[in-house]
């Protein structure tokens, strides 16, 4: 099979608790699907009922692991697929009640899953990642970077980036810089704290409830009150920063 730009991994719903974990730097694709039980003992025979198929058409690779659990024992079944791929490769990660782990990459990926963390490190040109109830942290990336989850906390560091991350009840953390254009990070009922360069220039607009805002940055024009602040720091256009949740502070700290 030829090396193809795009690289997809799919898991039927009927696959529970499938997890991804993708390694960049090879010159193929290399899957290796394994089966477990729900607490994490390989089974053996439950791998036989596993089918691995990839295929390639229209220039997409496609991984797909579909999984026949023992209709005898239908609550003792899961699997975990991992998988080397060219590292500047696109990615689709989908899943469900599983995690996602990306490392190593330096093109785009696309991950879902629910109720289940997305790690991503590396590179990226750009990054979509969508989950529920269940951990978004981001090491890398330069581009657009779009997350969203809930009940739980996004955690990201990345450079020249845009920014839009979305949760509820759970903290937003961003340490890196802002590329030119709009970045919003927004929650409810958690802190959301962000690290900028020194020398940073950024309109910002931030806004809480029941909660205090704070900055370590000189913020020229607009309005300033414990709980709304707006404005520009540094060098007028480029970046703006949108802060919003609700009963949590937000802090706005220069970093190095």
């Amino acid at each position: 099979m030829s090396l193809a730009p795009r690289w997809i991994m799919r898991a039927p719903v009927a696959l529970a608790g499938l997890s991804l974990v993708v390694a960049g730097g090879c010159s193929a694709v290399l899957p290796n699907v394994q089966a477990s039980d729900t607490v994490g003992k390989s089974m053996s025979t439950s791998a036989k009922q596993i089918e691995v198929t990839l295929t390639e058409t229209g220039g997409v690779a496609i991984l797909r692991a579909t999984y026949a659990p023992d209709p005898n024992r239908p609550d003792r079944r899961g699997a975990s697929a991992f998988v080397t791929v060219p590292s500047g490769a696109v990615l689709v990660l989908r899943t469900s009640n599983g995690a996602v782990t990306a490392s190593g990459l330096s093109g785009t990926v696309l991950a879902d899953t629910s109720n289940a963390e997305i790690a991503v490190s590396g590179g990226l040109e750009a990054l979509r990642a969508r989950s529920s109830n269940g951990r978004i942290a981001v090491d890398g990336g330069i581009g657009l970077i779009t997350l969203e989850t809930s009940n739980a906390a996004i955690d990201v560091k990345a450079t020249a980036a845009t920014i839009q991350a979305a949760t509820s009840n759970g903290a937003i953390t961003f340490a890196g810089s802002l590329a030119d254009g709009t970045s919003r990070l927004e929650t409810s009922n958690a802190a959301i704290s962000v690290a900028l360069p020194r020398d940073a220039s950024f309109s910002i607009d931030a806004q809480t409830s029941n909660a205090k805002i704070a900055t370590d940055f000189p913020v020229l024009g607009g309005s300033a009150s414990d709980d709304r602040l707006t404005g520009t720091v540094g060098a007028s256009g480029g970046a703006t920063l949108i802060l919003k949740t609700s009963n949590g502070d937000i802090r706005v700290v220069a970093g190095s």
